[in-house]
């Protein structure tokens, strides 16, 4: 009996030096490359775990990464009856009166009232800034206009100042699929997809600009008033995938302590922007960043794009899309 037991803890001490090398050449082949780094340079999470963080976490909302078609598909361009119908649509968020529009004309101001995000929230906020103001400056400022967040979390993979650890993607895809009353913001979804993004192929380039636009109708429109006022004309700000707009838009709200309502009213939140389906921004080649500001009303920029329907605004004076007055801000399709 005592030999058949030595016997039996034998075979299981063979087995165990047996498997002990096998684990550590598995452990050595999941680490891959990063194993050689110190512990302080690994990145947080890899591309695989980013894009399956990114994937897991749009099935747990019922959404599956869709294909370049589909994503294009998934965020339709706003027409100018649809616009018009949302302010309809709107106006039952809550009252309009003085006190309302008085708020869009000084939209620089905190009131009584207004959403904040919580401290937390707000550290989140300025982690998130800094990854996305690091991949823009390794991309250009142009090209960065252009990615979607996929293609983001890959350049910042390989980037020690940018990569994105899964609470801050989780952060970033939470509030991303907030609805506009969280941001006290009144304008429709444009995209519902967190990885949506339009393919380069789908965009024209202004080189004397340094941006893009979504070619087709927000092209030609551009296209048409070039022509019309020459090189006076300026393109401000064209075509933004998800990753910019959640910049600009963050940016404004930790400049405003956390104020979710203030920089909601002078910039829309990801998800919510009209340039990711066509608008844009023009202005007067001779005013610089004048041109988003009052100074924009006496050029011929401006007084151009009074005379014809085709250059609408997006955000006229008393909208009630929680908008201020942006003339310069032209509908794209």
């Amino acid at each position: 009996m005592n030999r058949l037991r030595f016997s039996r803890r034998y075979i299981v001490l063979l087995v165990g030096l047996a498997v002990i090398p096998i684990g550590w050449i598995a452990a050595w082949q999941w680490l891959g490359s990063n194993a050689a780094l110190p512990a302080h340079e690994r990145p947080l999470v890899t591309v695989t775990e980013i894009s399956a963080e990114a994937t897991g976490m749009l099935e747990k909302d019922g959404q599956t990464a869709a294909s370049p078609e589909a994503q294009k598909k998934s965020a339709p361009a706003p027409s100018v009856e649809g616009f018009l119908a949302a302010f309809e649509l709107n106006a039952g968020q809550g009252p309009l009166d003085a006190d309302y529009f008085s708020r869009m004309i000084a939209a620089d101001q905190p009131y009584d009232g207004d959403r904040y995000l919580e401290p937390s929230e707000l550290a989140f906020a300025r982690e998130v800034i800094d990854r996305l103001r690091a991949v823009e400056a390794h991309v250009g400022h142009g090209r960065f206009n252009t990615l979607g967040f996929e293609k983001v979390f890959k350049v910042a993979s390989d980037l020690p100042s940018a990569r994105f650890s899964v609470p801050q993607i989780r952060f970033m895809r939470a509030l991303f699929g907030r609805s506009n009353t969280f941001f006290d913001y009144r304008g429709a979804r444009v995209s519902e997809e967190f990885l949506a993004h339009h393919n380069p192929e789908d965009l024209v380039h202004y080189p004397e600009d340094g941006d893009y636009l979504i070619d087709g109708e927000p092209s030609r429109r551009f296209d048409a008033l070039k022509q019309k006022l020459g090189n006076s004309l300026t393109l401000m700000s064209g075509y933004r995938g998800h990753p910019k707009q959640m910049l600009l838009y963050l940016d404004k709200v930790v400049a405003s302590d956390g104020n979710l309502s203030l920089a909601s009213r002078n910039r829309a939140p990801a998800g919510y922007s009209y340039h990711f389906s066509g608008d844009f921004d023009i202005g007067d080649r001779r005013l610089g960043d004048a041109n988003f500001s009052r100074q924009f009303l006496k050029s011929p920029v401006y007084q151009a794009t009074l005379q014809s329907d085709e250059w609408a605004q997006r955000y006229p004076h008393h909208n009630v899309l929680g908008v201020r007055f942006e003339p310069w801000h032209i509908i794209g399709q």
